[in-house]
């Protein structure tokens, strides 16, 4: 959903626009409001804003500062200006970028409704050029792929030897990383559906980055990608880099969703240092399974999704040894504890990466354990011909194929997966308790900020996939259940107590008394004061 920003001091004027664009405007858009630039900025640093509707005239921090700050951290985002004539010499400097606009203050309603429904048509016209012009750098991303494969073996391999490090990297590994493999960076897992060409994906990301960040690829397989981000001048403000590696997937998703592709991506916003991506590529694979599953067009914060539905990493090794055990993997599958399950799996790769040699004798043991266990569920199942086209069944008992034992690992996750799938375990449980938890938190905070953008926040979902999620699975969009719990409380608060209107309109969550009592007619038919005489 397209989210537009409103700033300005005079809290009249504020709270006029809120509603004309909350109420009025079409289509429907996420609307935010903040009365300073200052206030404008910790909004910014929090979420991706398309469109920012702004005074010029502000203390503290005025119009134009405020746009160079945006410029820094969200190059695609369109800024609208609200001035006067007296104003325009002030705004001349940056009417040259052509990411300004500027509406008079004298216009009516209409004239401003037009120009930010321009700015948002501008916008999605920009991302279909961009995605029209695309060139393919595929030259470079295969030895980026190469190189950091090779990396990822020099590793390994120093781990063995009992060294830690970066120094005295082959030269090849050096001159084809972006990175700065003395920071610290973050993960984020990638799905792309089968249409989607890898390198088209990677390009579009790339171009929404914006140029504080440093990005690289490696793609695990044919489905799986990961992206790794670090600010290019060392930088660690973490949530500030999680904040611009989200905006620019959100980006990215929008474009190719106009193209008609799709994919997913999960983000971590803990950092690590290059020698974990092993264990880390492992915990969010382990998460992705238990939660997203097969869904499309999801972007989820790792962190958030793992508090109830996975485990994180630091774990006892004796409770790691308790719980990865490979009898336990047929238990949950013929139970269809999808969660469970990949939590035990995800112990059992983290059990064999630990060895280095393909030839480890407990390695394999481990490994043929859990083959088995696989094995006798889809020969009860009679999975083995559908199981063909989605995996192949080849690799399972033949560890011959595989490279390393993370590569076993990540086959064990594709072939798990598929078997749920199959079986019709596709995630909508995980769903179903997500968006329960979620409904529950709007109960509990109708008087707080309910904006799309703060439930994303709160269930670990973007916007547009929870909007279009709690749609499908309650046929009513969440501003409207909002809206509907908020009049229930309010009908309540009519008739059990002796409120002013101000005050209920304050705590069912409405910045003034007009605002909700225009709310409540529109639902009842009847004003607030009018329904309390009425009942009582």
């Amino acid at each position: 959903m397209d989210r537009l920003l409103i700033v300005d001091d005079e809290l009249d004027n504020l709270y006029w626009l809120q509603e004309m664009f909350q109420y009025e405007f079409e289509p429907p858009i996420e609307v935010s409001v903040a009365d300073s630039a200052r206030e404008a900025l910790k909004l910014l640093n929090s979420v991706k804003f398309d469109v920012v509707l702004t005074d010029i005239r502000m203390p503290g921090m005025d119009g134009i500062h405020l746009f160079e700050k945006i410029k820094e951290n969200w190059p695609a985002c369109m800024v609208i200006f609200l001035t006067a004539y007296k104003s325009f010499d002030q705004i001349y400097t940056v009417m040259q970028n052509r990411d300004v606009k500027f509406i008079l203050k004298s216009e009516d309603e209409e004239t401003i409704k037009d120009t930010v429904r321009e700015a948002f048509e501008e916008i999605r016209n920009r991302m279909k050029r961009k995605v029209d012009e695309e060139r393919f750098r595929r030259a470079r991303y295969a030895l980026q792929k190469e190189a950091f494969g090779t990396l990822l073996e020099e590793i390994q391999k120093r781990e063995k030897r009992g060294k830690n490090g970066m120094d005295n990297m082959p030269e090849a590994v050096r001159e084809n990383i972006s990175l700065n493999l003395q920071c610290r960076m973050l993960c984020t897992l990638i799905r792309m559906a089968a249409d989607l060409d890898t390198v088209m994906l990677m390009q579009t990301i790339e171009q929404y980055l914006p140029e504080v960040v440093k990005g690289m690829f490696y793609a695990v397989d044919a489905g799986n990608l990961v992206l790794l981000t670090q600010f290019a001048e060392g930088e660690e403000d973490w949530r500030r880099l999680f904040i611009l590696t989200q905006g620019a997937l959100e980006y990215a998703q929008e474009a190719m969703e106009i193209r008609g592709y799709t994919f997913s991506a999960l983000l971590s916003s803990i950092p690590i240092e290059i020698g974990e991506f092993s264990h880390r590529l492992l915990w969010l694979r382990q998460i992705w399974a238990g939660t997203i599953a097969e869904e499309m067009g999801v972007i989820a914060h790792a962190e958030v999704l793992s508090s109830e539905n996975v485990r994180p990493e630091a774990e006892e090794a004796e409770e790691k040894e308790d719980n990865g055990r490979p009898e336990l993997i047929g238990t949950c599958l013929r139970l269809k504890r999808r969660e469970p399950y990949f939590a035990i799996l995800g112990r059992i790769c983290e059990q064999l990466n630990q060895y280095t040699s393909m030839h480890d004798t407990k390695a394999l043991e481990l490994y043929y354990q859990t083959a088995v266990q696989l094995l006798q569920y889809i020969n009860e199942k009679k999975l083995q011909e559908r199981l063909a086209f989605k995996t192949g069944l080849y690799k399972l008992m033949n560890f011959s194929e595989y490279q390393s034992w993370t590569d076993a690992g990540n086959y064990l996750f594709d072939l798990s997966e598929a078997i749920f799938s199959l079986e019709g375990e596709n995630g909508e449980e995980a769903a179903d308790r997500s968006l329960q938890k979620l409904k529950d938190y709007i109960e509990g905070h109708l008087a707080e900020d309910l904006s799309l953008t703060k439930l994303a926040e709160v269930s670990g979902f973007n916007a547009s996939y929870l909007s279009r999620i709690f749609k499908k699975n309650y046929g009513k969009g969440l501003a409207e259940y909002i809206v509907e719990k908020r009049m229930e409380l309010a009908k309540i608060l009519l008739l059990s107590t002796d409120d002013r209107i101000q005050d209920i309109a304050v705590k069912t969550g409405y910045l003034s008394a007009h605002s909700f009592a225009r709310t409540f007619r529109g639902y009842e038919g009847v004003s607030p004061t009018e329904y309390r005489e009425r009942r009582k």
